[in-house]
């Protein structure tokens, strides 16, 4: 059995926002490293690494999807409902239309279900 279309569609989501994110760190640190001489204090540069960390976060759900890793499915369950509460209207529509995708079709369980590789391990 193959990847399913859709878990690919969701892991190439997921690292396009991973990119993002850690993009946005990035530009948020060099506007701070900017305004901080001029005496200007920037709230953003507080989350600086919640974006990075974000994004890595990302990265990972992406990679765990595109390899079929267990941990993957918990992860993207898990941020599925993070985005539907903290995202409302637009992000509690796309977090429960993922979360419905991740628990509802048989292919994809089956997908993060295949046993593999030492490491992460597949259950």
């Amino acid at each position: 059995m193959g990847r399913p279309l859709g878990v690919a569609f969701l892991a190439v989501i997921a690292f396009l926002i991973g990119l993002a994110e850690v993009l946005r760190s990035f530009l948020t640190f060099a506007l701070f490293i900017l305004a901080f001489p001029f005496g200007l204090h920037l709230p953003s540069a507080i989350s600086l690494p919640l974006y990075l960390i974000l994004g890595l976060i990302w990265i990972f759900i992406s990679y765990t999807f595109w390899k079929g890793i267990a941990i993957g499915w918990v992860l993207g369950i898990l941020m599925a409902i993070v985005v539907a509460f903290l995202n409302f209207p637009v992000g509690t529509v796309l977090g429960l239309f993922v979360f419905i995708y991740l628990v509802v079709p048989k292919g994809v369980r089956n997908w993060f279900s295949r046993t593999g590789r030492t490491g992460l391990s597949r259950v």
